[in-house]
């Protein structure tokens, strides 16, 4: 990596250590900063080292060119060996960490809520539905989610029957056999984005290291399956842009995101972006005029928010909260709780996606997908009104892929170098 590259990482690495600090004796109102106060030694022990390797780059410069040195020798030793073997490394690079930190219990959040209707599913009585799939009726079934509770529910009656599962094991096995799917889907992107070995292991290393994993360490909730297809998404359209196919397989992969969550509708501008570029870009001599830009933004702007304040069910009021507990769009208190679920999953990549926006005017396509996708994820979660209670980190989890591969691919874009 070249300086600039170089130093926002460290700068915003070492930002984030202290705000880390300052969050254990402060937890109240820098919650999401304080993951220390939930968990045992192995996260104590990591935050330790992380800690003291940011702090001796920034403070002692030689120790970074020890690390890169190191870096170095392992990218030849695993560029040397073979794909299989590869995938094994990167495999065991999950498999470590989700045996540690496994969840162990399941007594907070919407987990004995999904697991309550799974144990009270119907797997009797009569009909097509109730004797093949155990469901008396499509009612039943959340329609927000529905292929992603409709396999639990499967994944529920076939193990209870061969293994004797409950409900919690479903989801627990279902969450693991999401985490290797990610994983691979995590490889192919490392593979396809990074040029070179250090680029490869960089990207993976990023994805395999998102506060989002967790989804895959036996958690009981309905946005695992949906994150690991989100992250196949993301390479069959980037896979397209580079390629110039025809974005189907894209668009049936966005349609299995929505069927599992329906949050997954927010990557829709993001596919209409990959159509766009495949469609030679129609339009853009007339789009490009910076006048052009800034109209079609106030117009489009003013529909959209008028559409959200009057039309969509879900709209959070925009300037005072409904009732104690709840947040109004545009407060303090609702732009704290974002950062928090921001701090908590990938704190990096959108500082880093933040830092490349001045170098924009070198953005190629992949750039402008994985901003269209940070965007519409990120808009999402900032705009849909969940009534959540401060916490519900699993939810406003989803745009940390697309964010963190924005941030990433911008640092390549910085002025005078990148990666």
């Amino acid at each position: 990596m070249k300086v600039p590259a170089v130093k926002a990482i460290l700068g915003s690495s070492v930002s984030y250590a202290l705000l880390h600090c300052v969050g254990i004796f402060h937890p109240g109102p820098l919650w999401g900063t304080d993951q220390l106060h939930y968990y045992g030694w192995p996260s104590m022990a990591v935050f330790v080292c992380a800690i003291v390797g940011v702090c001796a780059c920034a403070l002692l410069p030689g120790w970074l060119s020890r690390i890169d040195i190191a870096i170095r020798r392992f990218i030849r030793f695993y560029g040397g060996l073979s794909a299989p073997v590869q995938g094994l490394v990167s495999l065991s690079l999950f498999i470590a960490p989700a045996y540690v930190f496994r969840v162990r219990e399941h007594t907070l959040g919407d987990s004995a809520i999904w697991f309550r209707n799974l144990k009270h599913a119907h797997n009797g009585g009569d009909g097509f539905w109730a004797t093949v799939f155990g469901i008396d009726s499509l009612e039943r079934v959340p329609t927000n989610e529905f292929l992603d509770y409709f396999l639990h529910l499967q994944a529920y009656r076939l193990g209870g029957l061969a293994f004797g599962w409950s409900p919690a094991d479903a989801y627990e096995y279902l969450s693991w056999a999401s985490g290797l799917f990610y994983i691979i889907a995590a490889r192919k992107i490392a593979t396809l984005l990074g040029t070179t070995s250090l680029r490869r292991l960089t990207y993976l290393g990023a994805l395999l290291s998102l506060g989002s994993l967790q989804l895959f360490f036996g958690y009981g909730e309905s946005y695992t399956m949906v994150t690991a297809a989100g992250a196949f998404y993301a390479f069959s359209a980037l896979h397209s842009l580079r390629s110039g196919t025809t974005p189907i397989v894209p668009l049936i992969l966005l349609a299995v995101c929505c069927a599992l969550h329906i949050m997954a509708l927010s990557l829709a501008p993001s596919y209409v972006y990959v159509v766009w570029r495949h469609q030679g870009r129609p339009g853009w001599a007339m789009l490009a005029r910076k006048p052009v830009i800034a109209g079609m933004v106030v117009i489009c702007g003013s529909v959209a928010l008028y559409l959200y304040s009057t039309v969509y069910p879900y709209n959070l009021p925009l300037f005072t909260a409904r009732e104690s507990g709840t947040y109004a769009l545009f407060s303090f208190g609702h732009g704290a709780l974002l950062l928090n679920a921001v701090l908590l999953v990938s704190p990096l990549g959108l500082a880093w996606g933040t830092m490349g926006l001045q170098a924009v005017g070198r953005w190629g396509a992949e750039e402008w997908f994985l901003a269209w996708a940070a965007a519409g994820t990120l808009g999402l979660i900032m705009a849909h009104n969940a009534y959540l209670g401060g916490r519900d980190w699993d939810l406003l989890s989803f745009p940390g892929t697309f964010y963190t591969l924005w941030g990433l691919t911008c640092l390549a874009t910085l002025s005078n170098g990148g990666m």
